[in-house]
């Protein structure tokens, strides 16, 4: 009797990551992208054993994403490229809700200070931490109070409100936001596939607006 008990107290757990399990499978099948059955079986795992990094106001991820910087500065130094004020770095980075792009532009500043432009990119119809950092609202904004239905191709950029961690600290950093429509996230994809024979999600071609403005 005692086992059984000892047994019950994981159902719970155990039916959570067989949840999101189904939900990770489901999607990965519906459309054809691996990123489903990772991103939600971490989900679920994570949930499931009661550890959860809260990609909004975790420091500790913030700063794991800063050490992006220092290990493009090694590539960038390796393959002898300059990186000063007179040769500046320019760097565009897709946005959702900004946890990822907020720690990899500070890592850069840091590195590389006035030597390094960040610029993010986020879907015209989902402008979180633009909005966040226009109004000095933060994560006060919705991008439903524009009357942006916040609905975008670009699944991993879609978040209705932007981090308030992340819009304080990056609001002096940032060179600028672009945005950009869906229709044109394909058309940078097709044309990644057709010249480089390289797939990206559409999400991630959000970058290339940049370049192309």
């Amino acid at each position: 009797m005692k086992n059984d008990s000892r047994l019950r107290k994981y159902v719970p757990s155990l039916l959570l990551l067989l949840l999101f399990e189904a939900v990770a499978v489901t999607l990965w099948l519906m459309k054809d992208n691996l990123f489903y059955l990772l991103n939600f079986s971490y989900i679920g795992g994570c949930l499931a054993l009661g550890y959860f990094v809260d990609d909004e106001k975790s420091v500790n991820l913030f700063l794991g994403y800063a050490v992006a910087a220092s290990r493009l500065k090694k590539q960038l130094d390796e393959q002898g490229v300059v990186v000063d004020e007179q040769h500046p770095l320019i760097v565009y980075i897709p946005t959702g809700v900004g946890g990822a792009p907020g720690g990899v532009a500070y890592g850069l500043k840091r590195v590389y200070k006035n030597a390094v432009h960040c610029f993010f990119a986020e879907p015209t119809l989902c402008p979180s931490v633009l909005l966040g950092f226009a109004t000095n609202l933060y994560e006060a904004v919705n991008v439903h109070d524009f009357g942006i239905d916040g609905l975008t191709e670009a699944d991993g950029l879609a978040c209705a409100s932007p981090s308030g961690f992340v819009t304080r600290i990056d609001s002096n950093l940032i060179s600028g936001d672009f945005t950009i429509e869906d229709a044109k996230l394909y058309d940078f994809m097709r044309l990644l596939h057709k010249t480089e024979d390289v797939l990206i999600e559409p999400s991630s071609c959000a970058a290339f607006i940049g370049p192309a403005k």
